[in-house]
């Protein structure tokens, strides 16, 4: 793939799925999805529903990443008394996205893996007619979990890889010995779907100071892995009740960072398993530096995520952050919800250039929101 490509991988492999299936009707429903998000944005209110739905089914994690506060929020909210929703509820989110028109749902964490009902949700998510996605740190890829998974049907699996060498990985991750734990489960993961090539399979990698100098090599190991894809995200500073703004704070690396990403951009001339879309790569010395990314965001158009406490949220920069915008008590509300309720949301977030999270970056570079991103 050239360093011109303008797009994201994993839309094209996406549609590519669909389209082999010959599910055609889903395919000219995105289309139309894609054009009522733009005109539903210049009217202020939705025409479309949600793109990219997020359903976050746990904030436990079993391992404790340097970037990421998630864990403590969970023990801190069970101690608080705060009550998670139940598989059924959580089946219910998925029912309340797929009648507000939502055409994907990500599941993610925390660790979805630690919740037992992950494939019933996955295969409902299917059942709805809807892209299914999981997240996952890799940890907990055995034979068993992975062959209740491979049944449920999702289309994409993303395992979470931050270092190209086990003590950088290990380390990151606040894990001994999960570098090749995950390495090993992947592989299992792609032996076990064989040549029917689904799900498909790419690994996610946080773009951290104390990584840059293997992201190159970090391809290496995903091609020889023989994942279908390898994505970054620049790494973001998350803390619950933190200022929007501050998800992007100025670093002292950005200029390592940023010879990195050229690394990349030359490096995809030859090795194919990247999959992050040129402007987005252009985009990391900015991350670092703290500036604003420079585009325009369709987030409050084309995203909605949903955790297991019913708090609802534009974008996951503001999950993260842990600013609702309202909180549900079923899923039932979803579909209300996203075509009246959020309109206050939609207007304070106008012009919000402070994140480079990659589902929302990448979608918003997609549908025309770049203004001279990466130059």
């Amino acid at each position: 793939m050239a360093s011109g490509t303008r797009f994201r991988r994993q839309y094209g492999d996406i549609l590519r799925q669909r389209a082999a299936a010959g599910d055609l009707g889903w395919l000219a429903r995105r289309g139309i999805q894609a054009l009522g998000v733009l005109a539903g944005e210049r009217l202020g209110r939705p025409l479309a529903g949600p793109i990219l739905g997020t359903l976050v089914v746990t904030y436990f994690c079993n391992y404790r990443c340097v970037f990421c506060a998630l864990p403590q929020r969970a023990v801190r909210r069970r101690g608080e008394g705060m009550r998670t929703f139940g598989e059924e509820e959580l089946l219910g989110v998925v029912h309340g996205f797929a009648d507000a028109g939502t055409a994907g749902i990500g599941i993610t964490g925390g660790e979805p893996f630690l919740v037992p009902g992950l494939p019933r949700i996955l295969r409902t998510i299917r059942e709805r007619g809807m892209v299914a996605h999981v997240n996952t740190n890799g940890h907990f890829l055995d034979a068993k979990r992975i062959a209740e998974v491979l049944e449920a049907d999702p289309d994409s699996v993303n395992v979470s890889i931050d270092g190209a060498e086990a003590s950088v990985h290990d380390r990151l991750r606040g894990a001994p010995g999960s570098f090749d734990r995950i390495t090993a489960g992947i592989r299992r993961l792609l032996a076990a779907r064989g040549e029917r090539k689904r799900p498909r399979v790419a690994v996610t990698s946080v773009f951290h100071e104390d990584n840059l100098s293997g992201a190159e090599r970090l391809a290496q190991v995903c091609t020889d892995l023989g994942v279908d894809g390898l994505g970054f995200i620049p790494a973001h500073v998350y803390r619950d009740g933190a200022a929007l703004g501050s998800v992007a704070p100025a670093r002292e690396a950005s200029e390592r960072a940023a010879r990195a990403a050229e690394g990349l951009l030359r490096l995809r001339e030859r090795m194919p398993v990247l999959e992050n879309s040129a402007a987005f790569l252009r985009m990391f010395g900015r991350a670092f530096q703290g500036l604003p990314n420079g585009i325009r965001c369709h987030a409050p158009f084309t995203s909605l995520v949903v955790d297991c406490y019913g708090r609802v949220f534009p974008c996951v920069p503001l999950s993260e952050v842990d600013e609702p915008a309202a909180v549900i008590r079923s899923g039932a509300e979803i579909p209300a919800l996203w075509r009246e309720g959020l309109g206050e949301m939609r207007r304070s977030l106008r012009g919000c250039q402070a994140c480079y999270w990659n589902c929302h970056t990448e979608l918003s570079l997609l549908l025309g929101g770049g203004r001279g991103a990466g130059k």
